[in-house]
């Protein structure tokens, strides 16, 4: 009669509404449950779907054309135990935003969130529960599974006799996987579970798994049939296990490797960590299952989710840059440090809203490599030299750059000057260069009188045209490009000739 009873409901909208029940839109979900008491249960359902790319609503949602079932088999049984009409999911839009700088969300991209929650009495028993949702269909652009617009999912739960017997919630996922990952951008995301219970001797296992089929396209426009029967894009009621699985695309792509990669995408057995670099631009289906184990050995639970990574190119967005004093031909940055060991680094890199990291290394020579981190470090250079250095900006992502950067430790200039005149005759004052450079030899001398002239050479003689305090500027460079500069002032007040 259940049965019976949502096949009418489910009809009437199928005549009304036909034109949306084409469901290409799931792109994820799972099922848990809490135990509220004795054979009592709290069961969550958490899908996702695409809700830019014109495909069904959440059943039971307003302006949908289907409502949602749930339909309970007993391991004992070959037909329903119980059946539930699902109600309004809670939708809410995801937050698809990205902690990858790599990663520019495109504006087109949209994510909504369905929890359905239900309460169901099942009597505690030897037998286990199985829990069952089904909905057809995915995206038809998916890449490692056959027939994706004609495949649909299960998303199911069992409540085994030993949760029963002990009123056990069942195992959660912590976190969902990003929507959105880069081709060639190392991927890691923690797909582990937990215990709600956190009990003494559980472990926990994690092992990639195929995803189910659910449903078909019957009822759907085009296709004749009833969007409620087996075939259909919404079984009522849904299909008891065991499920069949998706078909995965023949060569790299299986459950174990459903996305190929280099190193091949994996999950850590003991952590759930889920590693590789997707080395393919596309959408991917993938099964996830959490396994909990007694100290026995014995099985007390699983979950399982079926989600799909889209993997996208991510352009590089950033650009390496410091302060140099030049670039040479091979576009490295040339930094002249004379007189002295400790460099000042001053990162000058855009655009500054996609870099995540920077990276700072340079070669000592004997001493091996140093290696910074943030901004503008401030650096000790061994000795006298040339070194080699580097910044990498988003070390190991794609939108990572490099800059290369040679750093010249040289010698100091020593530099001063003295100067002398007749202070009872009004006439030239004499300048005498003092310098002496730990580099090769000095090729620039340069005399400055603010305001009034110049002259060149180690020596000088400058007829200053009125008496006051003057301000002279010595100024070598030798052949390095070490620059020093020796400013004084000159109280030129000589006793005028007249006078005299």
């Amino acid at each position: 009669m259940f049965a019976f009873k949502n096949m009418l409901i489910m009809f009437s909208c199928f005549v009304f509404l036909s034109f949306q029940l084409e469901g290409r839109h799931i792109i994820g979900g799972d099922m848990f449950y809490d135990c509220i008491g004795p054979g009592q249960y709290e069961v969550t359902i958490v899908l996702y779907r695409d809700c830019a790319g014109g495909g069904a609503f959440f059943d039971s949602s307003p302006f949908s054309a289907t409502v949602g079932t749930v339909s309970i088999y007993r391991s004992d049984r070959d037909t329903p135990f119980a059946g539930i009409i699902l109600d309004e999911p809670e939708i809410s839009d995801v937050d698809i935003s990205s902690s990858n700088p790599c990663l520019i969300i495109p504006p087109s991209l949209c994510v909504e969130k369905g929890v359905y929650k239900f309460d169901v009495a099942l009597p505690v028993s030897e037998h286990t529960y199985t829990i069952s949702y089904q909905r057809c269909c995915r995206n038809n652009t998916i890449n490692n599974i056959t027939n994706p617009d004609e495949t649909g999912a299960t998303y199911t739960i069992d409540i085994l006799p030993e949760a029963q017997d002990n009123c056990n919630p069942s195992l959660r996922f912590n976190n969902f996987p990003p929507f959105v990952i880069c081709e060639r951008d190392p991927l890691e995301f923690d797909h582990s579970a937990f215990d709600p219970l956190d009990r003494e001797g559980i472990t926990l296992e994690y092992s990639f798994c195929t995803p189910y089929v659910g449903g078909g396209l019957a009822g759907s426009p085009g296709n004749p049939g009833s969007p409620t029967g087996p075939d259909g894009v919404a079984p009522d009621p849904d299909l008891p296990p065991p499920y069949d699985e998706v078909n995965f695309v023949g060569g790299e792509f299986s459950a174990e490797t459903p996305m190929g990669g280099d190193p091949v995408i994996s999950i850590d057995s003991q952590t759930g960590l889920i590693s590789g670099t997707p080395i393919v631009q596309g959408q991917y289906v993938i099964g996830v299952c959490a396994t909990a184990i007694d100290s026995s050995g014995n099985v007390v639970d699983v979950i399982r989710r079926d989600f799909q990574f889209n993997v996208a190119d991510c352009e590089p967005s950033v650009t390496a840059s410091i302060s140099a004093d030049s670039i040479d031909d091979s576009g490295n940055f040339v930094i002249n440090a004379c007189g002295k060991d400790e460099v000042q680094f001053n990162d000058e890199s855009f655009q500054e809203e996609f870099i995540d990291t920077r990276d700072w290394s340079f070669d000592m020579g004997i001493e091996g490599n140093s290696e910074f981190s943030g901004q503008n470090p401030l650096v000790t250079f061994p000795a006298q030299g040339q070194y080699t250095g580097q910044i990498i900006l988003n070390k190991g992502r794609s939108c990572s750059d490099t800059g290369n950067i040679l750093i010249n430790i040289w010698g100091a200039i020593e530099n001063d000057f003295s100067y002398e005149y007749d202070t009872c005759v009004y006439g030239p004052v004499m300048f005498e260069g003092e310098s002496m450079t730990g580099n090769n030899e000095i090729v620039t001398r340069e005399w400055v009188v603010t305001g009034e002239g110049s002259a060149q050479g180690s020596t000088a003689s400058y007829l200053f045209a009125r008496a006051g305090n003057k301000r002279v500027s010595y100024r070598v460079v030798d052949d390095i490009g070490c620059e020093a500069i020796t400013q004084k002032i000159i109280p030129y007040y000589p006793i005028p000739n007249e006078i005299i």
